[in-house]
């Protein structure tokens, strides 16, 4: 599943990778699984735990 991580960057729609600062890419998230290292969320997600 993880394989093309490297090339996530690049399929990334533009509207959604807002901005790299720092080595961070910001993106939406659409669950909770954990983003690769690097990568941060700009919107909070329910998890439904709290």
């Amino acid at each position: 599943m993880f394989k093309n991580i490297s090339n996530l960057g690049i399929a990334l729609n533009k509207a959604e990778q807002k901005s790299i600062n720092g080595g961070w890419i910001y993106v939406l998230c659409h669950s909770c699984e954990p983003l690769p290292r690097g990568y941060v969320c700009m919107n909070d997600v329910i998890c439904g735990g709290e």
